[in-house]
């Protein structure tokens, strides 16, 4: 099992991954009682599904939180959680445990394949404590639920990458990306494209027999996990969603945000939409207002709430309606969707990448965010020199991509090496997990999977720069 990882005599790597694990568990015992995510949504459905496995099958939450009703998510989530229940009393800690022991697996894989390709072990040994000291440390902390997913999908990668002529680790490869296909929307989407993005990477450098049953290995999982979760969907919600039923949340943010921002947008006067833009339900109740005025998901949530107690609609239909009132204003008001839509949302992505790097200021600000205690740090003399601390390492992040895009384009040794078929596989995939994103909404945990991706091929491409070897 240790050979699937790490040399025993790699000190460094030993070294470097204990002190992760000290200093994340931690950071765990200070946040253990922090539930970050939608604990409570999880929380409610397992223990349902403890008094009645039917639960399994139910299509919608009964107002869990925030005076909020929405549809279940997908069902991998409330399954691990119900498992934690049963076989641990401490299992919100036991939880949190398994969410840094496996990221600390994902570090070792990760280590493995930058030894594989990249040449100069300084950036290797640079690139494992930037993980740790920087990104990493407070990954599983602040991401706590979009580190189970994200894990998966992360593992998945790596694995395929390191052990593409293995028969038995691309099939261990395509079970992770399933159990990630049963956790998060998201990955339903990417599914397509890592299928495509597999065919790609083995079509030129394997025998047609090895080829073969690689895509029998590969596909075969992942098309049968399709197929459960599409029955699974059926019967719960009717026959009216096959694959997911997260619009009623997920697509009510963006509209919520241009009815913020704009006064002029063109769409389909009913009753439904009516309501969503002339939202008075809670003015009378100051605290509450205030709480939506800042809080675009908890206000999604009450109108929600809203249509299920006060119409005949079902949970699907106000899915359903969402999604069409949603699609409406994005293609009747393009200029207003790309000015407060897309091009905040592209305008978030360059920020959260570059925080990725080399930011343990970053990580800082977010740990605060977490504690409460952001606003009042601002108050704090101190606050601004972590603000120039900030602005240095969004400095030097912005040197090293010029670094990189001048040798990129004057010197096209280094454009052959650094896009070769291994990386153009990272990139595509890094590429699409984000343009998924990108049309509806942006947040850092969303990036966390492909932020590992942005890492190794920075670092690669600095490998190539500096090495003795030109």
């Amino acid at each position: 099992m240790t050979k699937l990882f790490i040399n025993k005599n790699n000190k460094i790597i030993i070294l470097f991954t204990f002190l992760a694990l000290i200093l994340k568990i931690s950071i765990l015992l200070h946040y253990h009682s922090s539930d970050f995510g939608e604990y409570d949504v999880f929380d409610n459905f397992s223990s349902r599904i403890l008094l009645s496995y039917e639960w399994i099958f139910a299509a919608n939450i009964y107002e869990v939180t925030d005076l909020s009703v929405e549809l279940k998510k997908l069902p991998l989530y409330s399954l691990f959680f119900t498992l934690n229940k049963l076989l641990f009393n401490e299992w919100k800690f036991v939880i949190k445990l398994f969410f840094i022991l496996f990221t600390l697996i994902n570090l070792l894989l990760f280590y493995k394949y930058c030894l594989i390709k990249i040449k100069n072990y300084k950036i290797v040994y640079f690139n494992i404590i930037l993980f740790i000291l920087g990104y990493n440390l407070t990954s599983d902390i602040t991401l706590w639920m979009d580190s189970f997913y994200g894990n998966f999908l992360i593992s998945s990668v790596l694995i395929l990458l390191i052990y593409k002529k293995n028969l038995k680790l691309i099939f261990l490869s395509s079970i992770l990306f399933c159990l990630a296909f049963l956790s998060r929307v998201s990955v339903i989407y990417i599914a397509p494209i890592y299928i495509l993005l597999f065919i790609f990477l083995i079509h030129s450098n394997y025998e047609n027999k090895f080829k073969i049953k690689s895509l029998i290995v590969f596909i075969a999982p992942i098309i049968l996990t399709y197929a459960l979760l599409v029955t699974w969907n059926f019967i719960r919600t009717d026959g009216n969603y096959l694959l997911t039923t997260n619009a009623s949340t997920g697509l009510m943010i963006p509209i919520l945000k241009l009815d913020k921002f704009s006064n002029n947008l063109i769409y389909k006067d009913d009753e439904f939409s009516e309501k969503i833009f002339n939202f008075t339900e809670y003015d009378n109740d100051k605290q509450l207002k205030q709480r939506m005025t800042k809080s675009y998901y908890l206000k999604s949530r009450l109108l929600n709430l809203y249509f299920i107690r006060n119409t005949n609609l079902s949970h699907i239909e106000i899915a359903n309606k969402t999604k069409n009132l949603f699609y409406d204003l994005m293609f009747s008001n393009p200029l207003e969707y790309a000015k407060y839509i897309f091009l905040p949302n592209l305008k978030s992505s360059i920020i959260y990448v570059s925080s990725s790097y080399m930011s343990p200021t970053s990580r800082f600000f977010e740990l605060l965010w977490y504690d409460g205690e952001y606003e009042k740090f601002k108050n704090d003399y101190r606050y601004k020199y972590f603000k120039y601390l900030l602005i240095l390492e969004k400095l030097i992040f912005l040197s090293l991509m010029i670094i990189i895009l001048f040798f990129l384009f004057l010197k096209k040794k280094y454009l052959v090496k650094i896009f070769n078929h291994e990386n153009n596989f990272l990139l595509f995939f890094a590429f699409f997990w984000w343009l998924i994103h990108l049309f509806i909404g942006i947040e850092a945990r969303y990036l966390y999977p492909i932020n590992w991706i942005i890492i190794f091929l920075i670092n690669y491409s600095l490998a190539l720069i500096f090495s003795t070897n030109k």
